[in-house]
């Protein structure tokens, strides 16, 4: 009975988690195909709406990273579920309780070539995102400057990464993958769309205005 309370709650977190990278990956290949579509039609990145829409993906994709990274207590994040893998490996080894240390290890060494990203993260969502901190009057920073910023390429891998890792225990669980694959062609073919019609039908004067700052 215990043994199947405790895969219900893993299942639960897996559910959550996974969630999270979704939303995340989605935001991010709304940001990268803006970004794609900025480069096709430069007039694009002059528009107050594209812009935003751009700036405020990207800055949904770093939080969904926060969210899954951050270390608390009270927060489901990927290293809560590692502890409950941990703590459960009955549910996760096929090959016995044992062998698990190894395999955790290995997923692990995984999520931890990103440490500086999700480091830099961190400190965005602390500093950046959730307040304003004191530090940018004397040394203003850019959220997507390099290197104190966030790299959006680095982002996108490392969601995926999280996808990738989230499937290793769900495919223990559940002996199938929750494939996230198919968001950026599903994204980047409504932006195409957008650009077709803008080409087609849309007058640059009616959605480009000179900025107002």
């Amino acid at each position: 009975m215990r043994r199947l309370s405790e895969k219900r709650k893993v299942e639960g977190v897996l559910d959550l988690l996974f969630g999270q990278v979704m939303q995340g990956l989605l935001y991010f290949y709304c940001a990268q195909s803006l970004h794609e579509a900025f480069q096709q039609c430069p007039l694009m990145e002059r528009s107050y709406f594209f812009f935003t829409v751009y700036h405020a993906a990207l800055r949904e994709a770093i939080l969904a990273l926060s969210r899954l990274t951050r270390e608390h207590k009270d927060s489901i994040t990927i290293y809560y579920l590692f502890n409950l893998v941990e703590h459960n490996p009955r549910l996760f080894s096929q090959d016995g309780p044992e062998s698990l240390p190894t395999s955790l290890a290995a997923i692990k060494a995984r999520l931890d070539k990103y440490g500086p990203l999700i480091e830099s993260v961190r400190e965005q969502r602390d500093q950046v995102l959730a307040h304003l901190d004191r530090k940018h009057v004397n040394n203003p920073s850019d959220l997507f400057a390099h290197p104190g910023g966030v790299n959006p390429t680095e982002l996108g891998e490392c969601l995926r990464e999280l996808s990738g890792i989230l499937n290793v225990f769900d495919a223990d669980l559940y002996g199938k993958e929750f494939t996230v694959s198919h968001l950026q062609s599903f994204v980047s073919g409504d932006v195409d769309v957008l650009l077709r019609w803008m080409h087609e039908h849309g007058k640059p004067g009616e959605w480009i205005r000179p900025p107002v700052f």
